[in-house]
């Protein structure tokens, strides 16, 4: 714990002697020293309690400097018996296949070493356990954990008993075991969405049989599972099969053309000649490809479809221009409140830059009331883009400012005023 030695009084005091008095086996002060400032300073040092045996331990903890006793505070500790505690991951486990395998985990929650006196089932004929790690370790520190494998190896109906032996009262814990031949129904996972190879894993990893895998051409999601059946959702014994199909660009496949920069009817004859079907989706402003042409191609263009699919194609126009305003003979203040300092989000037409004197140095901190703005750049009605989705910033505007100071023969005085009149 901290201990704080604090200066009350009026002086500078200095080096600080920190001493024990009365037994000080179970206290210990961690190397560092004391060294206290002025009147207020605090001095923080830290005490460790590492008690050699249970039960109450005190003593005192003295401060002293020239020679005199400064603080002097008791110390109590309380140090109460160390036990294990056993925690088993489950107390029951049913069995509903032979040869099915649960892991069991014994962890020992309390605050002493776990001993682990062995580990027993009372029905070896249909049940056996593989306990390794947990005998190899033998003692089981605190918050530590070790895994045992408990298998099901019988043919019909059983019950059985897992015992672990430990020296946590009352000395065992245990599992009861039980086996069920009779496959149980479970609940069909959701399989549409996925890859083939993701769905064959989960229809295994859920316990169920992979059934028919049917391809079929479809115009979306290809290479993903579009339907199943069973349903997920609904109940199926464990084991039982599930069919599923994936969508395919089908046994002739087209492939997407690349349009871009294309006119739009040029563009349709190349998809419709690629068979596929082309389909406006709208315009995209922009700058880098000409107004009424194919600006961008959904899918991207070498995808493969399946034949008469859907293309979506986006018409490309002109990014609008907006005129730069004049931020020039404005307080600096002012402007940098119009322009939010570059934060005005998204879509702001203009953004705060950089902010530069005559002589290229910044402006104090505090001071924009004191400035004034002399030149700008871009220049006041330069057309510049309009932010958009496409162009979410806007335009940067730097300025140039010189300061306004009415006092006599100072070198912004009133021959700088004249500069911006």
């Amino acid at each position: 714990m901290d201990v704080v030695l604090t200066n009350s009084g009026e002086a500078t005091i200095g080096q600080v002697q920190i001493r024990f008095e009365g037994p000080t086996s179970a206290f210990a002060l961690q190397p560092g020293g004391c060294v206290l400032g002025g009147p207020g300073t605090p001095c923080r040092m830290k005490v460790n309690f590492t008690p050699p045996q249970e039960g109450t331990h005190s003593a005192a903890l003295v401060a002293e400097a020239g020679g005199g006793r400064l603080a002097r505070t008791e110390l109590t500790g309380v140090a109460t018996p160390k036990t294990p505690d056993a925690l088993l991951s489950r107390t029951s486990i049913e069995f509903t296949k032979s040869g099915e395998q649960v892991t069991l985990v014994l962890q020992n929650v309390g605050t002493g070493p776990l001993r682990v006196d062995g580990v027993a089932i009372d029905n070896t004929r249909d049940f056996d356990v593989q306990a390794d790690a947990c005998r190899k370790e033998g003692l089981l520190e605190p918050q530590k954990s070790c895994a045992m494998f408990v298998r099901f190896k019988g043919r019909e109906r059983a019950r059985g008993r897992l015992t672990v032996r430990h020296n946590d009262p009352p000395l065992s814990s245990a599992v009861e075991l039980a086996a069920l031949t009779a496959p149980q129904p479970l609940k069909v996972p959701r399989l549409t969405g996925r890859s083939r190879d993701e769905a064959v894993r989960t229809i295994t990893r859920e316990r169920f049989t992979v059934g028919d895998i049917v391809d079929a051409p479809r115009c979306d999601s290809v290479g993903e599972v579009f339907d199943q059946k069973p349903e997920r959702g609904t109940q199926a014994p464990e084991g039982s099969p599930i069919d599923i199909w994936i969508a395919s660009a089908g046994p002739d496949p087209a492939l997407v053309p690349n349009v871009v920069r294309q006119p739009q009817s040029v563009a349709e004859k190349q998809i419709l000649a690629a068979r596929l079907q082309m389909r406006l989706g709208g315009s995209e402003e922009t700058d880098s490809v000409p107004g009424g042409a194919i600006a961008r191609v959904e899918p991207r263009p070498g995808t493969r479809l399946a034949p008469n699919c859907p293309v979506t194609v986006r018409v490309a126009v002109p990014v609008p221009k907006i005129a730069v305003p004049s931020y020039v003979k404005r307080n600096l203040a002012d402007v940098k409140q119009t322009l939010k300092g570059g934060a005005g989000g998204f879509f702001a037409p203009f953004r705060l830059g950089a902010v530069r004197t005559t002589d290229g140095n910044s402006v104090p901190a505090g001071d924009d009331q004191s400035w004034i703005v002399i030149a700008q750049n871009p220049p006041a009605g330069t057309m510049v883009p309009r932010p958009s989705s496409g162009l979410s910033v806007g335009t940067t505007i730097e300025l140039t400012v010189i300061r306004l100071d009415n006092r006599p023969g100072t070198r912004d005085g009133p021959a700088n005023r004249d500069r911006i009149n």
